[in-house]
């Protein structure tokens, strides 16, 4: 809580809770104004929260990897090897690249950390994670209310049969499964 008082006074109102995870992870505020939580035991607990969100960000980047693999696979109807699959989305992510890297090392050699990971300029972490969700939401939004009140989340429904037609159109296996 004495963080979250102390991310109020650094922003000079209400923090919202999208706004207290990235300050916490960033140690600043979307114009650079830096956080001072100001004792040993607030700046462990800053070291906590910067975790929870590294966290999070991992699990973005990880679905957002999943996503496009699964959308690649669901291309080959008849299925694909897991030995061909990888190095297919492989290099459908090398040829979107501007400048493909020769190998690891140069591409993380490439890499330029924006200054402020929060600040709303392109190819911050914030921006990209807000480019990412707000394509999720938009591709999900057909799915995001159950009818049938299963408490279902938009990625997760457990009644198949309240999915627009489409959507079990797209996937026969689930169809076959109702």
């Amino acid at each position: 809580m004495l963080l979250v008082l102390t991310i109020a006074a650094l922003l000079g109102r209400e923090p919202k809770p999208d706004e207290v995870r990235w300050i916490l992870y960033v140690g600043c505020d979307r114009t650079g104004r830096g956080l001072t939580p100001g004792s040993p035991e607030l700046e462990a607990q800053c070291q906590l929260w910067w975790v929870y969100h590294a966290n999070h960000l991992c699990h973005i980047a990880l679905e957002t990897l999943l996503k496009f693999t699964l959308d690649t696979l669901g291309e080959h109807p008849a299925g694909i090897t897991l030995a061909r699959l990888i190095p297919l989305c492989v290099d459908r992510i090398l040829e979107s690249a501007e400048h493909p890297p020769v190998h690891w090392s140069a591409f993380l050699d490439s890499l330029q950390p924006a200054a402020n990971a929060y600040a709303a300029d392109e190819g911050t972490e914030w921006a990209l994670c807000d480019a990412i969700i707000s394509a999720r939401a938009a591709a999900t939004s057909g799915y995001a209310a159950c009818p049938v009140k299963m408490g279902c989340a938009p990625d997760g429904c457990r009644n198949w049969s309240c999915l627009p037609g489409s959507a079990v159109d797209e996937f026969p296996r689930v169809g076959q499964l109702m």
